[in-house]
Order: C-alpha cells, then sequence, then structure tokens
C-alpha cells in the first residue's frame, strides 16, 4: 500500500483547509505544512520539498506502528530490492527512516544500526516458523 492510500483521509483533509500537507518526523502523522517548523518535517527544509512530498505520497507505507517494541522481529528492504531481510526493529531516526539492528541481531549481540526504506512487522507464524528451523 502506497502512503497516498495509508494516509488519504489525511491528505484530503489537509487539501480541503486550502495547503499542502507536511509530515511530523517524530511521530509519523500527517499535518499542515504550516502548522510545523521545517526542522521536524520528514521533508525538511529543501528546495526539493514538492518533489520530495510526492515522491513520498508514491512510496510504500511503512507498516511500523510508532510504539513498536525494541527487538521486535520485522521484515526490511530497501527501494528497488525485492528480497526482504529478517531484522530486529531499533526504532527510527531523526529523519523518520526504520532503524533495524545490523545482520540481524538485538540489542542484545548488535554494534550498531542501520537504516531501511520499507519494513513490515513479522506475523507470529512467521516468528515461529523461523525458530521452528533453529530447533531442528
Amino acid at each position: 500500500m502506497k502512503n497516498k492510500e495509508k494516509y488519504a483521509k489525511e491528505l484530503i483533509e489537509v487539501a480541503l483547509n486550502g495547503t499542502v500537507f507536511a509530515i511530523d518526523k517524530y511521530n509519523g502523522q500527517v499535518v499542515e505544512c504550516v502548522s510545523i517548523s521545517c526542522s521536524k518535517c520528514l521533508f525538511k527544509n529543501s528546495a526539493r520539498c514538492v518533489q520530495i512530498r510526492h515522491e513520498w505520497t508514491e512510496s510504500e507505507a511503512s507498516e511500523i506502528p510508532l510504539d513498536t517494541p525494541i527487538d521486535t522481529p520485522i521484515w526490511v528492504r530497501n527501494e528497488g530490492d525485492n528480497t526482504w531481510y529478517r531484522r530486529h526493529f531499533a526504532g527510527f531516526d531523526q529523519d523518520g527512516r526504520i532503524l533495524v539492528f545490523n545482520c540481524g541481531k538485538s540489542t542484545w549481540t548488535s554494534k550498531g544500526v542501520s537504516a531501511w526504506s520499507h519494513a513490515r512487522l513479522a506475523t507470529p507464524d512467521e516468528v515461529e516458523e523461523a525458530r521452528k528451523k533453529w530447533e531442528k
């Protein structure tokens, strides 16, 4: 699902108010551009603001809720790569990108994190299936 589909209601509401939208990079909410400082906006204060906003609407929506616990199993991939990788959630960076612990590790074993453009939560069945493979 693309961001424009996931946030259609919020985007229409902002448009009906006669303004453009912004995304609060700290809570992921769609807000009116005039109601937020550029430093708090996912699109930043950029000469390419219009282009970046358009790219965001056409990109795949993150399925990771902002209150996701650290170390939650998730799947990640980057733009242009169709392969999904198993990782553990490490939070969001200051630009709102998903952070994961490197090499599939967790807070207990990792020495660093990396940012990915697309993510989704692993289902309980996927987590159980992965655990069963290790038990064999």
